[in-house]
């Protein structure tokens, strides 16, 4: 599926405010995440986004955490680091190099820190001890003003009825500028790490713990840009946000990203972000674009546990700047490479396993990014793969079509694969030779059968893991794996 026909987020420069006053003096977003270490020892990740040219980040922050059974513990989170997330060429240099520059700029801070939990409960809640305080007064989506509220963010944890649960964790940094009078997508990339079900929704950001932000009259946590007839859409099981702003102007917006586990409620991880919505007629890049599987508009692919899966992902750019391609790594032992050139091309490649099997599907998000100067242009697209059984189940229960044995060794005296296979019925096959990044090596085409004891011919091979794939005319497909020394 592709999160983005055309723009998922968009960075360019917000030249019109020259003036310092006119960009957030304060925190403009922050999340909380965490993680278990064992047990009911757990470490939380907070990150906290700031104007450069706002007020300086505390070293640490207290995150306190309180549940309904009547125990209580806290954490102090300290910095680890801290980046500017880079919206400009490599020319340009914002506010957080040179505080005299006329381009803006953020940085992300991170923290992080350990807690025990003293017991075990269905409802524990996190959240910093004490609101940073203030946002920025220039939010004018606020009633009366941004200055008015603090920043708070919160996390939640069943550990009752889940041992060791790790959160939901945001996979890139949010985006802070978007185009007014432009449909644009913005996205909570999250995913979890034990592979529980996620919902998102959208809710009223919060001033401390008690207290939320007020918006202005028509406007909400589910709405909040003004618009004149094409509301913002948001899409629960993705954490998309379509929007279409009537105009200039900056808000807050609030994600919750909750878990369950077998349709219980195990825990809730939230992100608040400033979005700033600016004129960009005449003055911004086109955004590169990315095709879908091998080329295609199709986003999304079913294939069988025991294959090799590789496509291809094309890119281009509407204005003719160059493309760079990456992705988020969001599928263990998948590969995804990058072929150079002006357009660069991403090939995916990944070899599932039984435990990958699930009607849920694997996702992963590919970035392509231009690069048009002063403003970068950067769009993603969201894939995802379901991966069946297939003949799985027919090469276990179906006795008149599987492949009874199958396996290989290498000879480094002959520089042959020597393969031996037998199979419950007479058929075709076909042998395949892949590298670990799916690119097909060999292929033998083996006469009707019920079996053979056969060499494939490897001269000249790089040692290293191979995959070996036999696959009968029945569509019954066994992958194993073959070293070559």
């Amino acid at each position: 599926m592709k999160s983005n026909p055309v723009l998922c987020f968009f960075f360019f420069i917000l030249l019109v405010f020259n003036n310092e006053k006119s960009l957030a003096s304060h925190a403009v977003g922050a999340d909380l995440t965490y993680v278990c270490l064992g047990g009911n020892n757990y470490r939380f990740f907070f990150t906290l986004y700031r104007d450069c040219q706002g007020i300086a980040v505390s070293p640490t922050y207290t995150i306190a955490g309180n549940s309904t059974c009547g125990g209580n513990a806290s954490a102090i989170v300290s910095l680890d680091s801290t980046n500017e997330i880079t919206h400009t060429c490599p020319a340009i240099v914002s506010k957080c190099i040179n505080p005299s520059s006329p381009y803006f700029g953020i940085q992300v801070n991170y923290y992080h820190g350990d807690v025990t939990l003293p017991s075990v409960c269905n409802s524990w809640t996190f959240g910093l001890s004490t609101a940073i305080c203030n946002r920025s007064a220039v939010i004018n989506n606020l009633d009366p003003n941004g200055a008015t509220y603090c920043l708070y963010v919160q996390a939640t944890l069943n550990n009752s009825a889940v041992q060791c649960n790790n959160s939901p964790a945001f996979s890139i940094e949010p985006v802070a500028f978007l185009c007014a009078n432009q449909v644009q997508f913005f996205h909570y990339y999250a995913t979890d790490p034990d592979n529980d079900s996620l919902h998102f929704e959208m809710y009223t950001p919060h001033s401390d713990p008690t207290n939320d932000v007020q918006y202005n009259s028509g406007l909400s946590g589910t709405q909040p840009v003004t618009y004149l007839a094409d509301s913002t859409r948001f899409d629960s099981t993705t954490g998309e946000i379509r929007f279409l702003a009537d105009g200039p102007q900056i808000t807050v917006v609030a994600m919750r990203v909750s878990e369950y586990r077998n349709g219980v409620l195990i825990g809730s991880v939230e992100r608040d972000i400033q979005l700033i919505f600016e004129n960009c007629s005449g003055t911004t890049p086109n955004p590169p674009l990315a095709t879908g599987i091998n080329g295609t508009t199709n986003y999304s692919s079913h294939i069988c546990y025991d294959s090799v899966f590789t496509f291809l992902v094309y890119t281009s750019d509407p204005d003719g700047d160059s493309t760079f391609i990456g992705w988020d790594h969001q599928i263990q032992d998948a590969m995804f490479t990058i072929a150079d050139g002006i357009f660069q091309t991403g090939v995916f490649s990944w070899h599932p396993d039984t435990f990958d099997i699930s009607t849920s599907p694997h996702t992963f998000t590919v970035y392509v990014t231009d690069n048009s100067c002063p403003a970068l242009s950067q769009s993603a697209y969201t894939f995802q793969i379901f991966v069946d059984s297939c003949h799985a189940i027919s090469q276990i229960n179906d006795q008149e079509n599987s492949i009874q044995f199958f396996t290989a060794s290498y000879s480094g005296v002959s520089n042959t694969i020597h393969i031996i296979y037998q199979l419950r019925n007479n058929s075709d096959a076909v042998i395949s030779l892949y590298d670990l990044t799916g690119r097909k090596l060999k292929v033998m085409n083996v006469e009707r059968s019920f079996g053979r004891d056969i060499n494939l011919s490897v001269p000249g091979m790089s040692s290293g893991m191979y995959l070996l794939n036999l696959k009968t005319g029945d569509g019954v497909s066994q992958t194993i794996k073959i070293a070559i020394e």
